[in-house]
């Protein structure tokens, strides 16, 4: 898949590793351009790009399911 040019930092995470939620869960790139967070996800044949955030500072560091089971980007500079 072809993502364009201007891209820095993607990741790639299956969305919920669950045993239960296996039928249901996706898998989830995530990265910046031009200074917004986007993702695309497979369900889509990653065709589709979501923007998530606007002028973001620094890199996708992490790309991972948080305690309240929503998947969180975590952006920084570190």
């Amino acid at each position: 898949t072809t993502i364009g040019s201007g891209v820095i930092s993607p990741k790639v995470i299956l969305d919920d590793k669950r045993q239960t939620q296996t039928n249901s869960s996706d898998i989830i790139l995530g990265y910046i351009k031009n200074e917004n967070l986007y993702y695309r996800q497979q369900r889509d044949r990653f065709g589709v790009e979501y923007l998530l955030a606007t002028n973001v500072v620094g890199r996708l560091q992490k790309l991972g399911m948080g305690n309240n089971l929503r998947l969180q980007f975590i952006v920084g500079n570190y």
